[in-house]
């Protein structure tokens, strides 16, 4: 007895068998978590690495004076506007070099604690500026306006504490708007350049 189904083309059958492939193919990532890279990781020459890493990050963080070092603040006496809450990612850079960065997650945080047009308008202003020169930790320099405060990381044991958030900190809504436009006040009062007009974000000054 001849099937009712169609025969299928050669083109055909290597076409599913390629989709099947694609699929089984499990995602990779780049990043670790705090738990991946520290606490539960095999390899001593690797976790040793990364606590490395994350003392250094800590030690950026407390010299830029990111947040209040002072003070803690109650999280049940806080409005949830105003939280944000935090993560530590790290991962292996390209060189071999092993990094840390406390970020704050921005992709939940409050509207109404970030000025969407003011980050839209000069992102691609803050990729510009800072293309020909590394700035290690840049938006650690400028200041944050907003009243916020972020949440610590949960390895700490400071599950019901706030702290006091004063700079940039990467993953921020605001933080490469607030980076552009510190930099661009140092470059024209601190060091004597003009904006170029019709090319916003680009400064210039005649040596003669």
């Amino acid at each position: 007895m001849h099937s009712l189904e169609p025969p299928r083309s050669k083109k055909r059958i290597h076409l599913i068998a390629a989709v099947k492939a694609v699929k089984s193919i499990k995602p990779f990532r780049t990043t670790l978590r705090y738990d991946e890279a520290i606490t539960y990781n095999k390899s001593n020459e690797e976790k040793e690495k990364y606590t490395e890493a994350y003392h250094k990050e800590v030690s950026q963080l407390i010299k830029m004076n990111a947040w209040e070092t002072d003070k803690y603040y109650d999280r049940n006496s806080m409005g949830s506007k105003n939280m944000i809450s935090s993560v530590l990612i790290f991962n292996r850079k390209r060189d071999g070099t092993h990094k840390a960065r406390f970020v704050a997650r921005g992709e939940i945080q409050h509207p109404d604690r970030y000025d969407p047009g003011m980050q839209s308008n000069t992102v691609d202003h803050y990729a510009l500026m800072t293309s020909l020169s590394d700035i290690s930790s840049a938006c650690l320099y400028a200041d944050i306006k907003e009243e916020l405060y972020i949440r610590p990381l949960p390895h700490l044991g400071m599950n019901n504490k706030l702290l006091g958030l004063k700079k940039a900190l990467y993953g921020l809504k605001q933080s490469g708007a607030t980076w552009y436009e510190t930099i661009k006040s140092y470059l024209i009062k601190q060091c004597g350049m003009d904006e170029v007009r019709g090319w916003s974000g680009v400064c210039s000054k005649i040596v003669k």
